[in-house]
């Protein structure tokens, strides 16, 4: 059953937006609220006196603490599987855990378990005076006992959730090594039992191909040797096997990500498509208009002219309009365009493949990487428009308010890799043989 429930809830695709209708929160709620009101009444039984159900007040009180402290818990704790940024052994994470010192997770915890009293209180006092059998044990709200024993029962659930998922995350996000298969060894190593990178770059599991990704970022990044496993040609039959594989699963997270991002474009331009078009009269590439038009005519960050009006409402509806979108935007949130999971591997694919194409240019004995520059360069440089237009297309509809931060990750990584490749082939970029609009926009980039 805790196998169960864990696998429903953590995956490396979980997203942080809040929506109330997500069956995942909805399950971690039910579960915790229900679990931890029967834990009351057992703590209650096992107590000298009967506090917790003493009153009919205090237990309204206790409900409701419980239910808002299982709503932050379910909605608002990240349930997504990451890899830490700073590499803790288990020993020293468990200790910092415990951490106390300003600004520290179990201090937030603390603070959190206030607020949550704060509103449980106040919710529990208006119940009170509205309801008779309530109002009889109306003063019992007031016991300065009460409210502490309360706050202690929400924080032992707050550092509960906070420990569980902490524990679930650092045990499996433990670090894991695979090697990259040796050349000569190629048939042997593929069919042994053996994990290795390519076997978790191809691997359909998406915690283990992040695994994969992962260790070819870092090995292209520090480990000269592993860059020659990857330069090196296979033997017998002479064909670089491993840089096939690396290259083909990467520029394919890519083409992905990019694919969407054009689909989204098209039905977003499509609702804008007078005032798009007005920007890009006389201009044969739309695409290339929509990233090389100055700002001001086209604004990327900032709202833009001539979207057309909406229909005027009735007097009820726009009293109620505002109201209807704070609750929209608070608890029915649209996912994001781009999840977190596809920045993250799209990021280690852009910088996985622009760290082998650098390297190459004194590592690669065989230019097996720089015969496929042009193709990496293409796909980049494509990406880029695709994700400049959703950009500029996304701020001409104000009512969109899916998150973008994700794909401004990607965009980072993208300019900064399009940069370098640009510095370190800028001498044989002619033989590329890439269309003027392609070399255009790659100049403007590195000159920006």
């Amino acid at each position: 059953m805790a196998n169960f429930f864990i696998q429903s809830i953590f995956s490396v695709s979980y997203e942080t937006y809040l929506n109330l209708k997500r069956l995942e929160n909805v399950l971690v709620f039910v579960v915790w609220l229900f679990s931890h009101a029967f834990f009351g009444v057992i703590l209650n039984s096992l107590m000298l006196t009967d506090f917790w159900i003493s009153s009919s007040s205090i237990s309204v009180l206790l409900f409701i603490s419980t239910a808002l402290s299982a709503y932050r818990i379910a909605f608002e704790s990240n349930f997504r599987l990451t890899f830490p940024v700073n590499e803790l052994s288990k020993k020293r994470f468990i200790l910092s855990c415990f951490g106390v010192s300003r600004g520290s997770d179990l201090q937030a915890k603390v603070f959190r378990s206030l607020h949550i009293v704060k509103w449980a209180w106040l919710i529990s006092l208006n119940i009170s005076i509205l309801l008779s059998h309530v109002r009889l044990t109306f003063w019992d709200l007031f016991s300065p006992r009460t409210l502490f024993n309360v706050f202690l029962f929400v924080v032992y659930q707050q550092l509960m959730a906070y420990f569980v998922i902490s524990f679930v995350k650092i045990f499996t996000m433990e670090s894991l090594k695979l090697q990259m298969p040796s050349p000569y060894f190629a048939a042997e190593s593929f069919l042994s039992n053996k994990p290795n990178l390519i076997h978790a770059l191809t691997n359909e599991d998406a915690l283990f191909k992040m695994f994969g990704m992962k260790n070819l970022r870092d090995s292209t990044m520090k480990d000269p040797k592993e860059r020659q496993e990857v330069y090196t040609l296979s033997q017998p039959g002479g064909h670089p096997r491993n840089w096939n594989s690396i290259r083909d699963v990467c520029l394919a997270i890519l083409r992905q990500i990019s694919s969407h991002l054009e689909a989204e474009n098209v039905g977003m331009q499509a609702g804008n498509s007078k005032f798009i078009s007005s920007l890009t009269v006389g201009i044969e590439n739309p695409n290339r208009a929509a990233l090389l038009l100055p700002p001001t005519l086209k604004p990327r960050f900032l709202g833009a002219p001539g979207i057309p009006q909406s229909k005027p409402l009735s007097p009820l509806a726009a009293f109620l309009k505002p109201y209807v979108e704070k609750i929209q935007a608070w608890y029915f949130m649209d996912p994001p365009v781009i999840t977190t999971y596809e920045s993250i591997m799209a990021q280690y694919a852009i910088e996985s493949l622009y760290l082998l194409a650098m390297n190459a240019f004194k590592e690669d004995t065989y230019g097996v990487v720089q015969r496929d520059l042009a193709k990496i360069a293409t796909i980049f440089l494509d990406f880029e428009v695709n994700i400049d237009t959703f950009i500029r297309a996304k701020n001409l509809n104000p009512s969109d308010k899916r998150s973008i931060s994700s794909i401004q990750d990607i965009e980072a990584v993208l300019t900064e890799a399009l940069c370098k490749l640009y510095v370190q082939y800028q001498d044989h970029i002619d033989t590329l043989n890439l269309t003027k609009d392609q070399l255009d926009l790659w100049e403007l980039l590195v000159r920006e």
